[in-house]
């Protein structure tokens, strides 16, 4: 994926900056959302989902590889022309400079001018050792869609000092947890709070969603695309050292990676719906 500069956003006051799960990003309208908002707050992507995109064609021959979890055809083949539609959009060049997101180096990241180092070094160790987390397994292959949300959290986690909110699709019922912290409760043993044991302020949804996207939310939750808010506490993730210790110094294209498994340990995620 070629690097696209990012064209600086003045955010309104009091908006949080927003991360974009690729369940979201794939669904009903979800391209169109994700505009809307890249221009009116710093708008995040993971490179896992951009890696979708520049596979788009081989998922649309191999659908099975790119979301397993789908119960029916209908669904995948959905999720399937949400991606060739992305790829479309950024060989158009529609998606120019909108997003933010960190790359396998920095020269390939899309960055905010305050995006230091430090912060990439952060998100790197912990993305590397959410799949870990739980049982320290280091085979286990993750599916494309749940490593997309991992690199969310990660990313959210990452950034902490700047708030951010993943947004997601909700639980296909109402009360039920979304895909995204069913999978990092299951991965990573993080605590997963719903509205049954927490409740949020309902004045947040004016703080997650500019006025100018909210008849668009509405339109898509009519369409079946219900949006929910994510919100990360991970205490452990900035007492992680910003570079390796000097023994840990090895080549980074070797296969094994050191992990700090407690990244995660404490881990929190709190969710609510929009509407």
């Amino acid at each position: 994926m070629t690097a696209m500069l990012p064209v600086p956003v003045q955010a309104a006051d009091g908006l949080s900056t927003c991360i974009i799960d690729a369940r979201l990003a794939l669904a009903p309208g979800g391209l169109v959302l994700a505009l809307q908002l890249a221009r009116i707050v710093q708008c995040w992507l993971t490179r896992r989902f951009w890696e979708l995109v520049d596979g788009a064609y081989f998922y649309r021959s191999y659908p099975q590889e790119l979301a397993p979890e789908c119960n029916g055809h209908s669904d995948v083949t959905a999720i399937v022309d949400a991606l060739v539609t992305w790829h479309t959009a950024w060989l158009n060049g529609g998606l120019d400079g909108a997003f933010h997101w960190i790359g396998d180096a920095r020269r390939e990241s899309a960055l905010p001018i305050h995006c230091n180092n430090e912060v990439i070094s952060r998100y790197e160790r912990l993305a590397e050792s959410f799949p870990l987390a739980a049982n320290g397994e280091t085979g286990r292959a993750v599916e494309p869609l749940a490593a997309c949300g991992q690199e969310a959290l990660a990313l959210a986690a990452a950034l902490a000092v700047d708030a951010p909110i993943i947004l997601t699709v909700a639980g296909s019922q109402g009360g039920q947890s979304p895909i995204l912290c069913s999978q990092a409760s299951e991965a990573a043993l993080i605590h997963v709070h719903g509205p049954l044991d927490w409740s949020a302020d309902p004045a947040w949804a004016d703080l997650i969603m500019p006025d100018r996207t909210k008849p668009l939310v509405k339109q898509l939750e009519r369409l079946g695309t219900r949006i929910a808010a994510v919100h990360t506490f991970a205490p452990q993730a900035l007492l992680l050292a910003p570079c390796p210790p000097p023994e840990e110094n090895v080549d980074p294209d070797r296969p094994e990676r050191c992990r700090d498994r407690s990244a995660w340990k404490s881990a929190h995620v709190f969710w609510h719906e929009l509407s």
